[in-house]
């Protein structure tokens, strides 16, 4: 969570603190830099388009990452690709560009702040959520330091232009180390649940014999292949029930943790269910 927390952080200051500056810095009248406060509204207004990606699937294929994932899929690189466009404008001559572009960064981040805070929710378990934010708020407090004080001190040695892509490269940089195989992996997650809940008998089968249990982070993953409310999938396997056992990682342990009352039935590459009936 501390690396969601700082790829949320890091937009906020370029269509706020940092912005503002930068344009001071190219000469804008104060007129101008007073509007760019109104730009900061997207985060207190979000909860106007919160129930779009609340309700509506993600576009095409990003579909099978289920909902919060599949759109911060959709909605990282745009946000990316925002950033890079705003870090290459030019504030002296292109003002109103450069307004338009920070407010489409501060929406793009703040739909991105939705469907994080979203899944974060129901993702971990009760018992976790606390160290869950703790790591979230810690990676935004960092990020917000290198979006503000590491943008201003890097303006000397290589300008505002270089400054700001770094910050639009960061969250890219970082998904370049270990994010890219395990997005990879959790495709292969997601692709082979739904061929071992066709092995188990299908979605009538699955809820036949009882409540559907998965490991911690899988909750919305299942509710979404199984076509039930999320509260409806449980993390601590008791009878009657179907349990649904993975790893959340290719390095981590099968989880959740199973009674013996619960019987395997089938598996399927990432997945083994059992059932207790």
């Amino acid at each position: 969570m501390a690396a969601y927390g700082f790829v949320a952080g890091l937009p906020l200051p370029l269509s706020g603190f940092t912005f503002r500056y930068w344009m001071s810095e190219a000469g804008v009248s104060l007129a101008l830099i007073g509007i760019t406060a109104n730009i900061s509204l997207a985060y207190s207004l979000k909860f106007l388009w919160a129930p779009v990606l609340d309700n509506v699937l993600p576009p095409g294929p990003l579909r099978r990452l289920g909902r919060r994932r599949g759109w911060l899929a959709a909605i990282q690189p745009a946000l990316g690709a925002a950033a890079a466009m705003l870090a290459v404008s030019d504030p002296a001559n292109m003002p109103a560009l450069c307004l338009a572009l920070a407010a489409l960064v501060a929406f793009l981040s703040a739909s991105q702040d939705i469907a994080i805070d979203a899944w974060r929710i129901e993702a971990y378990s009760q018992p976790r959520q606390g160290a869950a934010l703790a790591a979230y708020i810690w990676g935004y407090r960092c990020a917000l330091l290198l979006a503000t004080t590491g943008v201003l001190w890097a303006v000397t040695p290589i300008g505002w232009h270089g400054a700001l892509l770094v910050v639009a490269a960061v969250p890219k940089l970082i998904d370049l180390s270990d994010l890219r195989s395990d997005q990879a992996y959790q495709r292969d997650l997601a692709t082979d649940l739904t061929r071992v809940i066709d092995r188990a008998g299908g979605r009538s089968a699955v809820l036949a014999c009882g409540r559907p249990y998965v490991g911690d982070l899988r909750g919305p993953l299942l509710a979404y292949h199984l076509d039930v409310e999320k509260h409806r999938v449980a993390f601590v396997p008791r009878p009657p029930g179907t349990v649904f056992l993975s790893r959340i990682a290719a390095d981590a342990p099968v989880e959740p943790v199973t009674p013996p009352s619960f019987t395997p039935v089938t598996r399927v590459r990432l997945w083994q269910v059992r059932i207790a009936c």
